[in-house]
Protein backbone atom coordinates (compact mmCIF):
# COMPACT_ATOMS: atom_id res chain seq x y z
CA UNK A 1 0.00 0.00 0.00
CA UNK A 2 1.19 3.50 -0.76
CA UNK A 3 0.35 6.62 1.27
CA UNK A 4 1.22 10.31 1.05
CA UNK A 5 2.75 10.27 4.54
CA UNK A 6 3.90 7.51 6.86
CA UNK A 7 5.15 7.88 10.42
CA UNK A 8 6.59 4.82 12.15
CA UNK A 9 7.82 4.01 15.66
CA UNK A 10 5.74 6.86 17.10
CA UNK A 11 3.77 7.24 20.32
CA UNK A 12 0.16 8.11 19.52
CA UNK A 13 -2.49 9.57 21.85
CA UNK A 14 -5.69 8.32 20.21
CA UNK A 15 -8.31 9.48 22.76
CA UNK A 16 -10.16 6.28 21.79
CA UNK A 17 -12.86 5.49 24.39
CA UNK A 18 -11.99 1.76 24.37
CA UNK A 19 -8.42 2.52 25.54
CA UNK A 20 -7.50 3.57 29.06
CA UNK A 21 -6.49 7.16 29.78
CA UNK A 22 -5.68 9.11 26.63
CA UNK A 23 -5.30 5.94 24.57
CA UNK A 24 -1.53 5.84 24.23
CA UNK A 25 -0.11 3.43 21.67
CA UNK A 26 3.65 2.90 21.93
CA UNK A 27 5.58 1.84 18.80
CA UNK A 28 2.73 2.98 16.57
CA UNK A 29 2.31 3.91 12.91
CA UNK A 30 0.23 6.65 11.31
CA UNK A 31 -0.55 6.85 7.58
CA UNK A 32 -2.16 9.72 5.68
CA UNK A 33 -3.56 9.81 2.14
CA UNK A 34 -5.15 12.85 0.49
CA UNK A 35 -5.20 14.72 3.81
CA UNK A 36 -7.03 11.96 5.72
CA UNK A 37 -5.77 9.56 8.35
CA UNK A 38 -5.99 6.06 6.87
CA UNK A 39 -4.32 4.03 9.63
CA UNK A 40 -3.41 4.77 13.25
CA UNK A 41 -2.37 1.83 15.36
CA UNK A 42 0.36 -0.54 16.47
CA UNK A 43 3.26 -1.16 14.08
CA UNK A 44 2.43 -4.88 14.32
CA UNK A 45 -0.91 -4.23 12.57
CA UNK A 46 0.57 -2.16 9.72
CA UNK A 47 0.55 -4.14 6.43
CA UNK A 48 4.07 -5.31 5.53
CA UNK A 49 4.01 -3.72 2.05
CA UNK A 50 3.20 -0.21 3.38
CA UNK A 51 5.30 2.66 2.00
CA UNK A 52 5.11 6.39 1.44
Amino acid sequence: MRFDRLWRHATLATLAPQRAGIGLIENAALTVSQGRIVFAGPMSELPAATRA
